[in-house]
């Protein structure tokens, strides 16, 4: 394990700016890289609890299983170092391989296992610590460091920390940004096989052969059903591609039963053009004429703009639920969809 406690940078720091990061995930990485375009040198200390950087909680392997699918593709996540497509493409295949991803299905709107999405969000961090540095930056990266508290000084803000098997400590910042995301409670398991948050996956994993029930079909629902899942039996794409589970022989008793208050499974993703295509008909500039001139009727003629616009992006589609005679109290348009 490579200790990242001591600073990357020794250069005298007396007259920079002080900045903290707290956390080193994907609001850290955002954060340090618009810190680093700065033309002015800054004194850059970056903590992570975790004992490697930049992977982030929702993408870290200790929390997440394998098989669990991002659900934010490469075209959808704005550019660090690398596009997301660019840095798989730049793995050899042998790491390919480990990652579980065929060299053929990288794509720009294609979804991945989350741990790969903490892999190349560590290496993007890396290049861009890098980069800070040839930059003239001071970054310090301070992995296996848990802040205990913050407190606002007259002149600064100090920030009381711990190294993991080490004594509390404290550093004074002019500026502190608070990049902690997730927190899940340490025991997920409140009760006897019951689980408040499907992570991280290897308490849920632990599930025996059992009828497991799912309170929400939300993506964490999902995410609850793949781990189990694959504690009990395995995913396989057949000679058709199509995805099929086999369950393991010996988990015969083994059963998942997901419950939906509203009966409702995820939006599925759906293709859009990125950056978004112009309006045609619907646009900001004619609902603000329609407010001067129509308001008496502005409802009816903003809907009236909403079928034109819809009628012209699918046809088919607008056919299919009646859109020419919905209107704005009826629900003739939307019933259609939910059946």
């Amino acid at each position: 394990m490579i200790d990242f406690s001591g600073p990357l940078h020794s250069r005298p720091s007396t007259h920079m700016p002080r900045v903290a990061i707290i956390g080193s995930g994907p609001t850290g990485i955002y954060t340090l890289a618009g810190l680093i375009s700065s033309a002015t040198p800054l004194s850059i200390t970056i903590f992570e609890e975790t004992p490697d950087p930049g992977k982030g909680t929702p993408y870290h392997p200790a929390v997440n299983d394998r098989a669990m699918l991002a659900n934010i593709a490469s075209i959808e996540i704005p550019r660090i170092e690398q596009t997301l497509v660019e840095w798989l493409s730049s793995r050899g295949d042998p790491e390919l391989q480990e990652l579980g991803i065929e060299r053929s299905g990288i794509g720009e709107r294609e979804f991945y296992p989350r741990i790969v999405l903490g892999e190349f969000l560590a290496a993007q961090f890396w290049a861009l610590v890098n980069r800070g540095l040839s930059r003239g930056h001071s970054i310090d990266v301070k992995a296996s460091h848990r802040i205990l508290d913050i407190k606002l000084g007259t002149n600064d803000i100090s920030l009381v920390f711990k190294r993991h098997g080490g004594q509390d400590a404290t550093m004074s910042f002019d500026h502190v940004v608070m990049a902690t995301g997730h927190d899940w409670p340490e025991n997920t398991e409140t009760s006897p096989g019951y689980f408040v948050s499907p992570w991280p996956a290897a308490a849920i994993k632990r599930i025996g052969a059992v009828k497991v029930g799912v309170l929400g079909t939300s993506l964490s629902g999902i995410d609850a059903v793949v781990s189990v899942a694959t504690a009990h039996g395995i995913f396989l794409r057949d000679d058709s591609g199509t995805l099929r589970y086999e369950p393991d022989p010996m988990s015969t008793g083994f059963h998942i039963t997901m419950m939906s208050r509203k009966g409702l499974l995820p939006e599925a993703d759906f293709y859009c053009p990125i950056p978004y295509e112009p309006l045609r008909f619907c646009t900001e500039i004619a609902i603000r004429l329609l407010m001067e001139q129509k308001r008496e009727r502005l409802l009816d003629e903003v809907f009236e703009l909403f079928r034109r616009e819809l009628a012209a992006a699918d046809p088919n589609y607008a056919a299919s639920i009646g859109l020419a005679l919905a209107s704005v109290e009826g629900k003739r348009c939307i019933d259609p969809v939910w059946r």
